[in-house]
């Protein structure tokens, strides 16, 4: 339950909002608004309050288990995801293998083409444990031009018996909160090393990603009419947002007349966002 005080002045009005003692209001790891004030000032209302920002990962493919011939040799992805921390400057890559063997060379290359705000210019993710690369595995962004392949820069990441992942700086992608990155014609799976395998470099395992839009913290606020869900808010403004500590403030216009709840929206991922609001 939501804790509301107002204290009226003649010439200034406060209206805060807080999570009563013992209060659950948000269930499970979601984006929500955790405090919410407003100061009623001539013809604004001055809106500020905290919030905290959880993402969630993306689903970029699906792909069923046991399609990949031969088996129990690492080849075998089911998913792929991408992520991206509150407040973080790197993109977090990741396959979800079913069948990967004891850590150790297995001749197989992993591949993630990637086209950055729909231009595909040839990016794509390397990883392998192949050769010098070891168990701890070495990993890529790099980028392919006909016949001509470049490293574009060396990443951390990580091989283990359930998945490969990369850290990607956003800055090495040329990415910022908004951009999209979707899929590239660059090979996308896992793929033939050539090692004990006789053979090299076909797709053993390959999926198609969909586009992942870069989220960010965003906070929006409006105004709705007293006792209506607060999702309902014409929402007028964006807030300023201190990613690092959930802080927010932004204005919006006083209502002239009638009974009004100040709405503030939190959203990190566009499609999960949580709500607080408070009655003037």
């Amino acid at each position: 339950m939501m804790k509301v005080h107002r204290i009226a002045t003649p010439l200034v009005l406060v209206a805060a909002l807080a999570l009563a003692p013992g209060a659950t209001a948000h269930p499970g790891p979601a984006t929500h608004v955790d405090s919410l004030s407003a100061t009623v000032s001539g013809s604004f209302l001055n809106v500020s309050g905290t919030a905290t920002f959880v993402d969630v990962p993306f689903t970029a493919a699906d792909d069923p288990s046991g399609d990949a011939t031969p088996a129990g040799i690492g080849a075998d992805i089911t998913k792929a995801t991408i992520s991206r921390a509150p407040n973080g400057s790197t993109l977090v890559f990741r396959l979800d293998v079913a069948d990967m063997p004891a850590l150790g060379s297995t001749g197989i290359r992993y591949g993630w083409g990637l086209s950055v705000n729909g231009n595909d210019t040839g990016l794509y993710l390397g990883a392998s444990r192949i050769g010098s690369c070891g168990t701890n595995g070495c990993f890529t962004l790099s980028r392919s031009s006909g016949s001509t392949t470049s490293v574009v820069a060396n990443l951390t990441g990580s091989i283990t018996a359930t998945s490969v992942t990369w850290n990607v700086p956003m800055a090495t992608l040329g990415v910022t909160r908004g951009s999209t990155v979707g899929a590239g014609a660059a090979l996308t799976g896992s793929i033939t090393g050539g090692e004990g395998l006789g053979h090299c470099c076909f797709i053993i395992d390959g999926f198609t990603a969909g586009d992942y839009r870069v989220p960010g913290a965003i906070v929006e606020l409006g105004l709705a009419p007293a006792g209506a869900q607060p999702s309902t808010a014409n929402f007028l403004e964006v807030a300023t947002v201190d990613a690092a500590t959930g802080a927010f403030s932004g204005s919006l216009p006083k209502p002239q007349s009638g009974s009004w709840q100040v709405v503030a929206k939190a959203c990190y991922v566009a499609t999960v966002c949580g709500y607080g609001s408070l009655t003037l």
